[in-house]
């Protein structure tokens, strides 16, 4: 059985691999959690000695593109801490726009991209990770809404074991992906089966009147 107690490190690890999610057909059975698939770019920040590093997927530093992300998670006043999330432009219909983050990447004008936040690995030189998916979400809820920064946001999930009409009703709400994560899960810095991304059933176009 896995050790699900949060340990004290000396010092959180210089660099973190993503926990990334399997592609699924079907929505899983049992107790999970739903979040919308933000289309941006996944974004994991580290707070060491009062410094914020942000850090791309691929593991490449995009703290000098994203300086007004960067001063929003300092505001937060962390400390040996890991956050993870997705950086995401919202077009004018609320629905994220991946065309106009990459024109705001490629044109410097960086400020009005959002930063959805939706895991803690490490905290305050804590390694949460093996903790359960609800209980490092509440402590990273709890943290970005103490923080009232406009361009941080929590990443609201919702539970439901009726996943095939949330899929259903993402569709009607033209949201393309969902990502299914296992209640009580982990966090893993691999592929996991516990993470699921599930592309929703879209809506049919109305008939013109």
């Amino acid at each position: 059985m896995p050790d699900t107690e949060a340990k004290q490190v000396g010092a959180v690890p210089d660099r973190l691999t993503p926990s990334l999610a399997t592609p699924g057909q079907h929505a899983p059975a049992g107790d999970w959690m739903y979040e919308i698939k933000y289309h941006g770019h996944r974004l994991l920040t580290r707070v060491v000695n009062g410094e914020v590093r942000m850090f791309h997927r691929s593991g490449d530093d995009w703290t000098e593109r994203l300086p007004t992300q960067a001063a929003a998670v300092a505001s937060l006043n962390l400390e040996n801490t890991w956050l993870d999330g997705e950086l995401v432009a919202m077009g004018e219909d609320g629905v994220p726009d991946f065309i106009a983050l990459q024109s705001a990447l490629e044109s410097g004008n960086t400020g009005g991209l959002l930063y959805y936040l939706f895991d803690l690995p490490f905290y305050r030189c804590t390694d949460l990770r093996e903790l359960g998916l609800e209980q490092r979400r509440e402590q990273l809820r709890q943290i970005v809404n103490a923080g009232h920064h406009p361009i941080l946001k929590f990443s609201a999930a919702f539970a439901s074991r009726q996943a095939e009409d949330i899929l259903e009703c993402a569709g009607m709400l033209h949201i393309d992906n969902l990502i299914a994560k296992r209640a009580g899960s982990p966090y893993r810095s691999e592929r996991s089966p516990d993470w699921i991304k599930l592309d929703c059933e879209a809506a049919p176009d109305k008939p013109d009147k």
